[in-house]
């Protein structure tokens, strides 16, 4: 038996019809459909994997039609698997692009920490804190930041009203604490309504 888009997949139970899929691509998130089922989806209601558009194809959130060219209006909303495949392959063009000048990166970083030019005064035409920063740069990057211990120490008020009036499994309150304060009556009377 052949797919259709005008019915249900055989053996699936899910109509392949296109406002149906739609729907179901739109509400995947509150449904909590797996990647995997989205992405069968996206592929029964285009007819091509995300994986295989171009970066047009991405951008306007369709794929071309068998003839090249763009069929339709553009999508309302463009669904999470596509968002992530474009942010995935912007990431890899980045980070192709940056890699070609990574060694005249590090080729210019080198001159920089060695560099004992000086001008006319005598002083270092590179400063020492242009230098510093090279070698930090170089070192976090291969051996990694130094690990930093943080401690954080917080006061709620909040939190000391629930604690006094939480009651511990023993019966005993969790904490005593007092809130002074006194009560206002607004000017009306009537209790702020």
């Amino acid at each position: 038996m052949e797919e259709t888009r005008k019915g249900p997949i055989p053996g699936g139970g899910k109509s392949a019809r296109p406002r149906a899929v739609r729907r179901r691509l739109r509400n995947a998130g509150a449904q909590g459909r797996t990647e995997e089922e989205i992405l069968e989806d996206i592929e029964t209601l285009y007819q091509k994997p995300v994986d295989e558009w171009d970066w047009e194809e991405l951008s306007r959130g369709m794929p071309r039609g068998p003839d090249g060219k763009f069929a339709g209006r553009r999508p309302k909303w463009i669904t999470p698997a596509v968002q992530s495949e474009a942010k995935r392959r912007m990431r890899l063009l980045s980070e192709e692009q940056l890699m070609t000048h990574a060694d005249a990166a590090i080729k210019t970083l080198t001159q920089l920490m060695g560099d004992q030019d000086t001008d006319e005064k005598g002083n270092y035409v590179v400063p020492a804190a242009v230098k510093l920063q090279a070698a930090q740069y170089i070192l976090n990057h291969t051996i990694g930041t130094p690990k930093a211990r943080v401690e954080i120490e917080s006061h709620s008020p909040l939190m000391e009203m629930m604690g006094a009036v939480l009651i511990n499994p023993d019966g005993e309150r969790s904490h005593h604490v007092i809130i002074e304060g006194e009560v206002v009556e607004d000017e009306e009377g009537d209790g702020g309504e």
